[in-house]
């Protein structure tokens, strides 16, 4: 992840060259926060936001912000009296859900409000009373442990919304210009079986899978032509002259290209070791940390993670190389740019910790020229933002997610010197 930036936005945005990764808004990259992010990381990026975000925080989110927050508290503190093997876990490899494309969130306070209000209406009344600070932190949990991690869970997840809409607020005119990376159109239309034929008989169909149509193929000629491309009147159009087919061939091929601008690799790193005389083990200078727990740490994780199919990548620990490590406290996890050479973790989180090894294998692949794959964006007319992940098993895209072979084979096609 990079660090979230929400002062100097720069907005740039043309019509299609803006769908490449490249292109992107300045805005895209500044405030980049995977949407499943943990609370930690959440806790963090609102404690170090500028004023101007904290602003916003009032009436309907900040209750759900406080409970979060006197959530996480008393999880600490319970965990404080418990053993390494007994410590009360809200995530944990493995049970992770991550957003799937077909299952988006949706958020803004009005959700949050009646997220709130429901978990205060059928939470454990003496859960409920310490989380409002009307009852002292016990040391246990007061229910059963599978209980009370449910609901614990439910509080820390609408804290998460909560927390993430006051951080976007500030900027949702910015975010509505994010509408032209929806790529569910491109998604949905590509699943369709004998897709010509429905389209060519699209009068035929029914009047729901009219309108899903209507609108996926409203949505390619955005990724295609721009916000301002008025692609509601040409999908009308389409249907009145009965061609539908000839519009979805116009407009699907720049539905591909913005689906697949989250898919590449950007600024391939030159230093990269990888030649036809090993083609099995590709090498890259790392900074040597001098530090040897960090360097385990490293070594552990990334090269744990970046291997395929009896395909390594190692890590060539040097006192003079780009790619190098820095902890700071406090701060939120970040690469400086996507094939950047300075991976910033947080110093306060322990390295033991599965969100932190999680992390540092998802951090390294941007050193590498990976992007996040996911979308965001706020639509005005209804007044809510939207965000999923395009891959929820794909490392890039999702906490859930894990190297692919997908992510082998761009990185050959990049790094494979022959």
């Amino acid at each position: 992840m990079q660090r979230i930036y929400f002062s100097s936005i720069i907005f740039a945005i043309s019509t299609v060259s803006s769908l490449s990764f490249a292109a992107q808004s300045e805005f895209r990259k500044k405030t980049h926060l995977l949407p499943d992010a943990p609370s930690s990381v959440y806790f963090q990026a609102l404690k170090v936001s500028p004023l101007q975000s904290r602003m916003f925080i009032g009436g309907v989110t900040q209750e759900a912000i406080s409970l979060g927050e006197k959530n996480m508290v008393w999880l600490k503190y319970m965990n404080s009296f418990r053993g390494e093997e007994n410590q009360l876990r809200l995530t944990k490899p493995g049970q992770l859900n991550g957003i799937p494309i077909t299952k988006p969130n949706r958020y803004n306070p009005e959700t949050v409000k009646a997220e709130t209000n429901a978990i205060k209406k059928d939470i454990p009344a003496e859960m409920l009373k310490v989380l409002t600070g009307s009852k002292e932190m016990p040391q246990n949990p007061m229910l059963d442990e599978e209980t009370y991690i449910l609901w614990a869970k439910r509080v820390d997840k609408n804290y998460q919304t909560a927390v993430r809409w006051t951080l976007m607020e500030p900027y949702l005119t910015q975010l509505a210009d994010e509408r032209s990376q929806d790529v569910r159109g491109y998604y949905y239309l590509n699943q369709m079986q004998n897709l010509e034929n429905i389209l060519r008989a699209f009068n035929s169909q029914p009047i729901e899978t009219q309108n899903d149509i209507k609108e996926w193929l409203r949505q390619i000629c955005v990724n295609s032509a721009g916000l301002s491309a008025g692609c509601d009147k040409k999908v009308a159009t389409s249907i009145q002259s009965q061609k539908v087919y000839e519009l979805y061939l116009k407009y699907m091929p720049g539905g591909q290209k913005t689906w697949d601008s989250y898919f590449k690799l950007y600024n391939p790193r030159p230093e990269m070791e990888w030649t036809d005389v090993d083609s099995s083990r590709a090498i890259l200078p790392f900074r040597d940390p001098t530090n040897t727990s960090i360097l385990n740490f490293l070594k552990l994780n990334i090269e744990d993670e970046w291997k395929w199919d009896g395909w390594t990548l190692g890590l060539d620990f040097r006192g003079k190389a780009d790619v190098h490590v820095e902890f700071v406290p406090g701060v939120t996890p970040h690469v400086n740019g996507v094939g950047g050479n300075t991976i910033t973790m947080d110093d306060n989180a322990p390295l033991s910790e599965w969100d932190v090894q999680w992390t540092i294998r998802h951090e390294f692949g941007h050193v590498l020229g990976f992007v996040d794959c996911y979308v965001e964006f706020y639509d005005p007319t209804e007044k809510i933002i939207t965000n999923y992940q395009l891959d929820i098993d794909n490392l890039m895209c999702s906490r859930k997610g894990r190297l692919q072979k997908t992510h082998f084979e761009t990185m050959k096609a990049a790094y494979l010197k022959r």
